[in-house]
């Protein structure tokens, strides 16, 4: 049994004739401790797919599955860090950290203490009392990533965490991430248009075609890290996935019958891949 497993995912948005499929027939395990990578054009339904994961948006179709059991809303095992960090304003970093903490009951010098920990570790100590306003945009994305990491989840999701800061900023974002993943043994699922990031972080390559979103193919990544080490097998791997994604964006449109909504009892949550 999959530690985590997607299957057969399928999303319309609208209902009738006039529905919008943003993915059809989505199936994916993934091993506990293991760093996926989903990669794929914009308008694949990647950040669809992720909200599906984490239980923000339901799935037409299909299911989704952690430890054999469905997910059909948010959890608390799952962790989920956007792409603009969506830390609290009013909040300073210590306080956006210990949030979900917070929520949870644990005691205030817990909160702190956790918060403190997680912000040393990724560089942020003596940044604990400053606000979202007065941090740059890869300081508010690691507190952001200490955020999820404070409430201990089992699942890291993370819909494009660094594309919105510059190209130095998300190197040494990249290379924190997998400290830290490396430390913790998250099971991690990342998504990205961006193929050099996603060669540099994934265990596994899910590459997703557009319109609607279908899995196209997946790649095992058995290249050593730091793969930074290694630049004539990230150029060699960089040239095929660019040859993969550009058959993916000039893939022909797929018509999908028109979707009638269904209720919980009605799916198949016991599909196999």
């Amino acid at each position: 049994m999959a530690f985590l497993s997607v299957q057969q995912i399928t999303k319309t948005f609208g209902n009738g004739p006039a529905n919008v499929p943003a993915l059809v027939d989505i199936s994916l395990d993934v091993a506990e401790g293991e760093f996926v990578v989903v990669l794929g054009p914009s308008g694949c339904g990647k950040t669809t797919l992720l909200q599906i994961v984490a239980g923000l948006e339901q799935p037409s179709q299909g299911a989704v599955r952690l430890r054999g059991q469905p997910i059909r809303g948010w959890g608390r095992e799952r962790a989920l860090v956007f792409q603009e960090g969506n830390l609290f304003p009013w909040l300073t970093a210590r306080d956006n950290v210990a949030f979900g903490l917070r929520v949870q009951g644990i005691g205030p010098e817990e909160r702190r203490a956790t918060a403190h920990q997680l912000l040393s570790h990724l560089g942020l100590e003596g940044c604990e009392q400053l606000y979202p306003h007065q941090l740059s945009g890869g300081m508010r994305q690691r507190v952001a990533i200490a955020r999820a990491l404070a409430v201990n989840p089992e699942v890291l999701l993370l819909d494009e965490p660094f594309a919105s800061v510059d190209a130095l900023t998300r190197t040494r974002l990249q290379e924190e991430l997998l400290r830290i993943w490396q430390e913790y043994r998250k099971t991690v699922l990342f998504v990205t248009h961006n193929i050099h990031e996603a060669l540099l972080l994934a265990d596994r390559l899910v590459l997703l075609m557009p319109r609607p979103g279908r899995v196209k193919a997946c790649f095992d990544l058995d290249l050593p890290r730091p793969r930074r080490a290694y630049p004539a097998e990230l150029a060699a791997w960089e040239q095929r996935l660019e040859r993969e994604m550009a058959e993916a964006e000039q893939a022909p449109h797929v018509s999908v019958p028109a979707w009638e909504p269904q209720s919980l009892a009605q799916r198949s949550p016991s599909a196999k891949l």
